[in-house]
């Protein structure tokens, strides 16, 4: 069996570093857990192992993720590798009255109609072949429609199998409305990464854990967040 080599610090020990290669994940945690980043630097270290990468953008303009990507140390060679998939600007960004001036190649009008975000990634993977995606995020994509548990089973389905990259990584907010959309769409995923926030005396304690990858759930970890990503404890 193939395995991921993630390049995050201390992640990649989770488990014994046996991820399978070919995986669909679902990342769960709280606004400022630091999913985001974490997405971001799973791109960027795939970039760096000359692994393409694909990120699906819901919540952020795409100059963000760029942005984002450049401070974490990513070149413009490292940029030829990489498709952001832009479907903020007629979503999101439209809800907020923003003008959409994307320059990006790969951009969805209408984000609430997934296949359309699926031809998308299925033509990069045409130039691409094989490598990462992330779509951040599914939580984003449900502001647009009310779903049932039965349509967001199907939804993840369909993302999935449209996505079948290794590895792939759908982030949903950890919120109460949405939680039993996410635990329906552990069904058909691979596994969980699950970002933990709390506050204690100290502060902010930030833990990760990984859970049902190959029946197995990993110990919690905590981790920090720097310019260079996510640090977590050895």
């Amino acid at each position: 069996m193939k395995e991921i080599r993630w390049g995050i610090r201390g992640f990649d020990k989770l488990l014994g570093g046996k991820f399978p290669r070919n995986c669909n994940l679902l990342l769960i945690g709280r606004l400022g857990s630091g999913k985001s980043i974490f997405c971001e630097q799973v791109i960027y270290e795939g970039l760096k192992q000359g692994v393409p990468g694909v990120y699906v953008s819901v919540d952020e303009p795409p100059y963000i993720v760029k942005e984002n990507l450049f401070r974490l140390g990513c070149d413009s060679e490292e940029y030829e590798n990489l498709a952001i998939v832009d479907c903020y600007s007629y979503g999101i960004g439209r809800i907020r009255g923003e003008t959409p001036l994307t320059k990006e190649p790969h951009i969805v009008e209408d984000p609430t109609q997934i296949d359309q975000i699926g031809k998308e990634v299925q033509e990069i993977r045409k130039d691409f072949g094989e490598g990462r995606l992330v779509l951040d995020s599914l939580s984003g994509l449900l502001s647009f429609v009310k779903i049932d548990i039965e349509s967001a089973i199907r939804l993840g389905q369909t993302l999935f199998e449209t996505m079948m990259w290794s590895p792939a990584i759908i982030v949903s907010h950890e919120a109460m409305d949405l939680r039993n959309i996410s635990n329906a769409l552990r069904k058909v995923t691979h596994g969980v990464i699950r970002m933990r926030l709390e506050e204690v005396e100290e502060g902010i304690e930030r833990c990760l854990r990984v859970e049902n990858v190959m029946g197995t759930t990993s110990p919690w970890k905590r981790y920090g967040i720097t310019e260079k990503g996510i640090l977590m404890e050895e």
